[in-house]
């Protein structure tokens, strides 16, 4: 696969973020679990970290998160090829089963997020 651009992976960082707050608060575990994954992917890993650290500093809602990285991934859909998308399917799946434990809220948005990426 060719190199992802970083501005995707901010992207990503703030949708992750938005799932790991989709049922309604930041679960710690969820949360460390997500970093973990997100910081296996090397430096840009790192990048989704730090947006998805910006969101829960400016304590986003759900839905401001989402449409943040919605647009980021619009605006740079030029580098969003289908092998990335995939890629960014798996890694969400990833971050989705971690804990062991896949709520309603966690399929819901999972879904949608498997939706838009594909219509981008």
């Amino acid at each position: 696969m060719k190199r992802i651009s970083p501005l995707l992976f901010s992207g990503f960082g703030s949708w992750v973020y938005a799932l790991i707050k989709t049922d309604g608060q930041m679960q710690s575990v969820d949360s460390l679990n997500a970093r973990l994954i997100l910081l296996e992917q090397g430096s840009h890993g790192v990048q989704a970290v730090h947006a998805f650290q910006l969101c829960e500093h400016y304590k986003k809602s759900v839905e401001e998160a989402y449409l943040t990285a919605l647009q980021c991934f619009v605006a740079h859909k030029k580098d969003l090829t289908d092998e990335v998308k995939e890629y960014f399917i798996h890694l969400m799946m990833k971050i989705v089963r971690s804990d062991n434990r896949i709520t309603v809220n966690e399929t819901r948005f999972f879904r949608k997020f498997k939706t838009d990426l594909s219509n981008i």
